[in-house]
């Protein structure tokens, strides 16, 4: 007797929810909007979609990256991704 067997993978629809974060908030002090707003940054979003997702305006946003390139002691988006990238346990 023969069987057709089917596998179905589903995988997360927004490229920030595929990745494993180790908490990084704490270790820098960041807060919970802060760490959501690196994370989308971090997967390649630009800041004006990550305010559309997170239903704020890019004023707040931009407010967001200066506090959390103050508390990171970093001036650039590379810089950035080259800490927060660390984070990212796939």
């Amino acid at each position: 007797m023969e069987s057709d067997l089917i596998v179905l993978t589903a995988y997360p629809s927004d490229p920030e929810d595929r990745y494993v974060w180790a908490d990084f908030a704490p270790h820098f002090d960041l807060t919970r909007s802060e760490s959501a707003v690196v994370k989308r940054l971090v997967v390649g979003k630009p800041a004006s979609v990550v305010a559309e997702e997170l239903e704020l305006s890019i004023e707040t946003i931009r407010t967001h990256v200066r506090r959390v390139y103050n508390k990171l002691g970093i001036s650039s988006r590379e810089q950035l991704f080259a800490i927060a990238g660390q984070f990212r346990l796939d």
